[in-house]
């Protein structure tokens, strides 16, 4: 046998198993271990956050679940409180809930669209409360959700179901259509019900929303403009003092006259 015939023949053979080694751990940490370096463990993490995030859906499991409900909840400045392995016990618990109601038509996203409905929803009454995966087996929650999502049409997903502007005022009051629709699209609601003293309603709910909440908000309300001229109204005064008690100035230079076009998209 050649030298090359040699070489071939190590390539397909299997590598013995290597023996345990006993090692003793150094006293004091390898400063060219960039395991041992506190920012690159933190840039590790956030890469394995980042590609959780970009897992389908279809393949969440409860620690998913968890991630992004605790990410929803961080927006009202909320945290989800954890209790270990039992959490992920009673996620999968959560979604047998709606096997058992809907049957074939569960899947990952109807779970995703509940939580996320949830926070939408209840956070804002949740301050000062403790918020666990057993809260949203809670069957007033549940029920309520079921209720709003009806699946008596075998052929409709549930999680393509459009949510109506008057439904969500009803399910979670004028602060959730504020935070989804944006200001001015919550102020034509009000307007069209005939409230009249609507702007110091959003003016309330606005001064209630945290920091991230009420950005969010803002973003929203711009990013749907243009809207239509009979629509108009200075979101940025409602906004004015709730902006002001966050010392939130990064929409100073929004003009809001600008936002209103007598050809608007809406």
């Amino acid at each position: 046998m050649n030298e090359r015939d040699m070489i071939l023949q190590a390539l397909k053979s299997v590598p013995p198993t290597p023996k345990n080694r006993k090692s003793i751990k150094d006293i004091e940490p390898d400063i060219f271990d960039s395991s041992n370096d506190v920012i690159w463990r933190a840039g590790q993490k956030q890469a394995r956050r980042d590609r959780a995030s970009r897992k389908p859906i279809d393949q969440w499991n409860s620690m998913d679940y968890m991630r992004f409900v605790d990410k929803l909840l961080r927006v009202y400045d909320l945290t989800l409180e954890r209790f270990g392995f039992n959490d992920k016990n009673m996620m999968t618990k959560l979604y047998d809930l709606f096997v058992d109601r809907l049957d074939y038509k569960m899947n990952n996203m109807v779970l995703k669209d509940y939580l996320e409905w949830w926070v939408n929803c209840h956070a804002t009454g949740m301050y000062g409360r403790n918020i666990s995966v057993y809260t949203f087996m809670k069957p007033f929650y549940f029920e309520k959700f079921l209720t709003r999502f009806k699946t008596d049409n075998p052929k409709k997903d549930i999680s393509d179901e459009i949510i109506s502007d008057d439904s969500l005022y009803n399910l979670g009051g004028l602060s959730i259509l504020i935070v989804t629709k944006g200001i001015v699209l919550a102020h034509d609601f009000l307007r069209k019900k005939s409230v009249e003293d609507r702007e110091e309603q959003i003016k309330s709910a606005l001064q209630s929303f945290s920091k991230g909440v009420l950005c969010e908000t803002l973003r929203i309300t711009t990013e749907n403009a243009p809207y239509y001229k009979e629509q108009s109204i200075n979101f940025l005064r409602l906004a004015s003092e709730a902006l002001k008690s966050h010392s939130i100035k990064q929409f100073d230079s929004i003009q809001y006259a600008e936002c209103f076009s007598s050809h608007a998209h809406q």
